[in-house]
């Protein structure tokens, strides 16, 4: 139960912070990659570096790549079966990636890896796009209003429980 509260907190920092909605999805979308993407095998995965390395250098949001990265690796295990189903389907590109050192360097010869990539490689941008959505709506709608109770609570206005609007202020890092 914490870790789900200190992942939804880191959520809803990200979309109170002062990054731009599209770091946020540019975020979104490599923390995807990252999830569905081994990153050991033998040795370093070459693209999951790759893609780690412009999680940094980008101007994007690292709180939230970490937080995709995570949440998008727990979803990469539980569909592991799919990933091994649509990897087999796919068995031609895996036998061309095994000649590739690169691909080969990053798991897409073998089949269940391959599988998971392209999941990852089609979940990115719809990550992406909910999330510059998200944090469009959350900052236009509701932002405003709970910097509105903070100040209320602030100034011992608010009729009712005042600790219940301080206890959210600081969950929603107000």
């Amino acid at each position: 139960m914490y870790l789900v509260f200190k992942l939804f907190r880191g959520f809803v920092r990200a979309l109170i912070s002062a990054a731009e909605p599209w770091q946020i999805a540019l975020a979104a979308a490599l923390g995807t990659l990252l999830g569905f993407m081994p990153i050991w095998l033998g040795g370093p995965n070459p693209l999951a570096l790759i893609v780690l390395l412009l999680a940094i250098v980008l101007n994007c949001h690292l709180g939230t790549v970490f937080l995709f990265w995570g949440v998008m690796k727990l979803l990469a295990l539980a569909v592991g079966p799919l990933a091994l189903v649509l990897g087999n389907a796919l068995d031609g590109v895996a036998q061309t990636a095994s000649g590739i050192g690169l691909l080969h360097g990053s798991g897409w010869s073998h089949t269940g890896w391959l599988g998971l990539a392209l999941l990852g490689l089609v979940l990115a941008p719809v990550a992406a796009f909910a999330m510059a959505r998200v944090t469009v709506l959350f900052r236009v709608k509701l932002r405003d209003r709970l910097l509105e109770n903070k100040r209320l609570a602030l100034a011992g206005k608010v009729g009712g429980n005042p600790l219940l609007v301080r206890c959210a202020c600081w969950f929603f890092d107000l």
